[in-house]
């Protein structure tokens, strides 16, 4: 049995290639959509690809300044809010967790009025704050689910101003002002290009795609690589499989976590202390880089 887990790459195609082919004067992105802007099913201000945090937090900052939300537009692959953390999504293995304490790494905890149950929060914690953050702070509306992009062009009009045309899987468009690409590198596993590996009879995947009808439980598992999944997936079937396998390439920092439920003071100050957690998270960086990273080298 064994179980791949290898660095992931992007599904999105990135569109500065397309805008620098518009400056460039390529006859494909430089198309007239006058005729076709009649058939779009919408004119955006802002499209933004993904609803993720980086999607959702995007789409709460241009409301802060004024863009009103029937003007802006998230599409998100999936069936809900989280990316790599949704239910379902990439992050749904065994042990999958943030290994950044929750209370600096989930967004806007006192203006959405949540505090993590915990230190270290497990995947489907993050996700449900995801939702729970899109919804509070009145996001969700502008979601679109299950649209996943597969095309994005920069094309001048006849008259008005040039537009960017968002296709979708299911043929629709969609013609925006702005496009914002906030669709993270997790999404796609890529398997290693391992001699034989083809010729292996038990059960193979990823961690980006766990099977959960594949029982570990005595049984003889490897694992290939150590980075944050890895680590995550070790640690937390060690003790009930019969004989686990770890290949290791290259050797990692690792250290205790320490974690625990959320002490009822923290939690006090999250919610009563304005800017609590950006201090928290603004310390955080300071301690990394003047007392971890220089122990690193």
């Amino acid at each position: 049995f064994s179980v791949c887990v290898q660095p992931l790459l992007p599904t999105e195609r990135s569109c500065v290639g397309q805008a620098m082919a518009q400056h460039l004067g390529s006859a494909e992105c430089s198309r007239s959509v006058s005729a076709s802007r009649a058939k779009a099913d919408d004119v955006m201000e802002v499209c933004v690809v993904g609803a993720g945090f980086s999607g959702l937090l995007c789409a709460v900052a241009l409301r802060d300044q004024g863009v009103p939300l029937e003007s802006i537009c998230i599409l998100e692959a999936g069936p809900g809010c989280g990316g790599v953390w949704r239910e379902g999504g990439v992050g749904d293995y065994p042990g999958a967790a943030c290994d950044v304490e929750a209370y600096e790494y989930l967004p806007l905890l006192q203006r959405v009025g949540f505090v993590p149950s915990r230190k270290y929060v497990m995947q489907a914690e993050i996700g449900g704050y995801a939702a729970l953050l899109a919804d509070r702070l009145g996001i969700m509306p502008s979601i679109r689910f299950n649209t996943r992009v597969v095309d994005a062009r920069y094309r001048e009009a006849d008259h008005g101003p040039a537009l960017w045309e968002v296709k979708a899987e299911d043929g629709t468009s969609i013609y925006t002002q702005h496009l914002v690409m906030a669709c993270g590198p997790l999404s796609t596993p890529k398997f290693p290009t391992i001699s034989g590996m083809g010729s292996f009879p038990g059960p193979t995947f990823h961690t980006a795609k766990w099977d959960h009808s594949v029982p570990l439980a005595g049984r003889r598992v490897g694992v290939v690589g150590t980075g944050a999944s890895a680590a995550q997936v070790i640690t937390t079937i060690a003790d009930s499989v019969e004989h686990l396998y770890v290949f290791q390439r290259t050797p990692v920092w690792a250290s205790p976590r320490n974690d625990e439920p959320t002490p009822d003071e923290l939690r006090e100050k999250i919610l009563g202390e304005g800017g609590y957690t950006d201090a928290l998270r603004r310390a955080e960086v300071a301690d990394f880089d003047n007392n971890i990273f220089p122990k690193l080298h």
